[in-house]
């Protein structure tokens, strides 16, 4: 696949990922991924695909977007949208190939970073992978509940870190908004296969 240099935009996305990852108050893996994020330099698909059914969400996004501040990562990533290459994964689930689709940001350095949208009233079934994870919900319209090992729902906003363990079921449901997310993989088998659980 043909990559673009990196653009300010997605340089800026990048480097507002990295330091948002380097806080202070963040456990040192975190702020490990942070630094390895701010020496990465990451590149566009020469040739986008916004085909995913989910895609259609991507005025509503943007929408949810414009209400944050301006230097907010759904800020920065709001724009490169329609610049990516998004997946319809799941063909057997015929809910989620109209309502999910990701996005590979950067896969290097033992991690892949990546975006997904979910549509609004959307519930991504639990699933594991053998991966640790970083997620970064980043619209901040209505709270979409994130279910973890202990299997309680509980209301993430933009901003919050949800980390998951390796193998440790997580599932996540949407309400009245879509969402949009960032996703760090890292430990082992980044970016391998995930399983419903």
């Amino acid at each position: 696949m043909t990559e673009t240099p990196e653009s300010a935009e997605l340089g800026a996305l990048r480097l507002a990922l990295a330091a948002r990852l380097a806080e202070p108050r963040l456990p040192d893996p975190v702020r490990s991924i942070g630094a390895i994020l701010s020496g990465q330099s990451w590149r566009l698909p020469a040739q986008a695909q916004v085909t995913a059914p989910v895609c259609t969400c991507f005025p509503r996004i943007r929408a949810l977007s414009e209400t944050m501040d301006s230097g907010s990562l759904a800020g920065h990533l709001a724009p490169l949208l329609d610049r990516l290459r998004w997946v319809a994964d799941y063909p057997d689930r015929t809910a989620l190939a109209e309502t999910f689709g990701h996005a590979v940001l950067h896969a290097g350095d033992g991690l892949v970073t990546g975006c997904n949208l979910l549509a609004a009233e959307t519930a991504y079934p639990a699933h594991a992978h053998r991966a640790d994870e970083l997620y970064l919900p980043l619209t901040d319209g209505m709270p979409a509940l994130w279910r973890q090992g202990d299997g309680v729902d509980r209301e993430k906003r933009a901003g919050t870190l949800v980390i998951h363990g390796p193998e440790e079921p997580h599932a996540l449901t949407t309400r009245a908004d879509p969402i949009l997310n960032i996703w760090i993989q890292f430990g082992e088998a980044p970016g391998g296969p995930a399983w419903f659980v």
